[in-house]
């Protein structure tokens, strides 16, 4: 501490001191009319310095409170909004759709986090809404809203890495074709592993919302095991136990194409064991491949495989990336109208050719293209099945924009 520093400390002391002392001390001391003067500048100029010294203590704090941490922010955002144009070559309107995600999480404390997601306009023709069609009477969509998400996770309750409750989503396996987060599951949902390379997830729930009543309670578990730096592999068990069709049926029969006939007290449709993998192959190719098999039902089994060249990564504009994919999915194999993947998977067999292409930031554009399309099965057609060989391809464009 420099010497002006240190009397200037001193000097404030004094000047705190009560007037009483100080005039008792007056009454002890004769000074001359110079020596009060020269008292009286002195004072003064301490009093600047302790005035600029305060100044730049003040300073000092400010600077400390704006380089400050900002209090941590409890609540975050996300969300996506899809515009997409479909082509199944069937002779059918082909108008664009609209489709927006909105997504809010917040910290109750350091272990339990609440999450809310919301579909709105979900897959909306344009021009449509609620009490509103195109001329030709073909849409009858509307904008509603519908919650897809809606739970509590905490985090390490009983050892566990968490538990969801409420309403959630669900993931399977390397392509996620079977079904992936379109939330509508409601139950509960536990996850183990922590650091290691095998994590996995068991669930109790009732998919009724995402299935459309397909599928009720049942028993979920699904697995992913780190091989190494270019390995992962994937698997899922999923056992329905209790369902709202009284009978066995096929899960995608339609008015042209109805149920098998019923067999009386079969009330399970869904006992599905699956295998993924997702591996690379050298330079910017990689693999992925899944295969899922509904022991419930006969024509169960549906893989889907992938090679690809290079990935679109929607944070880095101008990546890409191309896929050449095969898929053959039985009738039964899973429940259509939920599920995850882009094409179509609904009783068919053959490749697809897809490109992926980020033009900025958070931005990406989709294109998948189906050739040389066949049924999976040639059925019968006194049972309600489809008869025949070729059918038709799928196109598909659009354009999703995350935040």
């Amino acid at each position: 501490m420099n010497r002006k520093l240190l009397s200037a400390l001193i000097l404030s002391s004094i000047l705190a001191l009560p007037g009483t002392v100080l005039g008792a001390e007056a009454n002890t001391v004769t000074i001359t009319q110079e020596e009060q003067q020269q008292i009286n500048k002195t004072i003064a100029n301490l009093e600047q310095e302790i005035k600029a010294l305060r100044e730049r203590v003040g300073k000092v704090e400010t600077a400390k409170a704006v380089a400050k941490a900002p209090d941590k922010n409890d609540f975050k955002f996300s969300g996506d909004s899809r515009t997409r144009w479909i082509n199944k070559h069937d002779d059918k309107l082909k108008p664009f759709q609209e489709r927006i995600r909105f997504g809010m999480s917040k910290n109750i404390n350091d272990q339990v986090t609440m999450n809310i997601r919301l579909a709105m306009m979900d897959n909306t023709t344009f021009g449509s809404g609620t009490g509103v069609t195109d001329t030709a009477n073909k849409s009858t969509d509307q904008d509603n809203v519908r919650v897809l998400d809606a739970n509590f996770v905490h985090k390490g309750l009983f050892g566990t890495d968490y538990v969801t409750i409420g309403r959630f989503s669900q993931k399977y396996l390397s392509q996620n074709y079977w079904v992936t987060s379109n939330g509508g599951i409601d139950g509960i949902k536990v996850g183990f592993g922590g650091k290691s390379p095998l994590k996995f997830n068991a669930s109790y729930a009732n998919w009724d919302v995402l299935t459309q009543n397909y599928i009720r309670n049942a028993y979920s578990l699904d697995a992913t095991y780190k091989v190494n730096e270019d390995t992962t592999v994937t698997g899922m068990y999923l056992k329905e136990v209790s369902s709202n069709t009284a009978d066995k049926a096929y899960v995608n029969s339609t008015a042209t194409k109805p149920a098998v006939p019923a067999v009386v007290g079969d009330k399970t449709m869904f006992d599905v064991r699956g295998l993924g993998i997702r591996t690379k192959l050298g330079g910017d190719f990689y693999f992925e491949g899944d295969y899922t098999n509904n022991v419930a039902m006969d024509k169960g089994i549906g893989y889907y495989y992938s090679v690809g060249y290079k990935e679109a990564d929607k944070k880095i504009p101008n990546s890409w990336g191309l896929n050449l994919e095969y898929r053959k999915i039985g009738i039964n194999n899973h429940v259509t109208a939920k599920t995850g993947a882009a094409v179509d998977v609904v009783n068919v067999k053959g490749p697809v050719f897809a490109a992926h292409y980020v033009p900025a930031k958070n931005w990406i554009l989709n294109g998948y293209q189906g050739f040389g399309s066949k049924w999976a099965y040639d059925g019968d057609v006194t049972k309600g099945e489809i008869r025949g060989n070729d059918k038709t391809n799928y196109t598909r464009f659009e354009a999703i924009y995350n935040w």
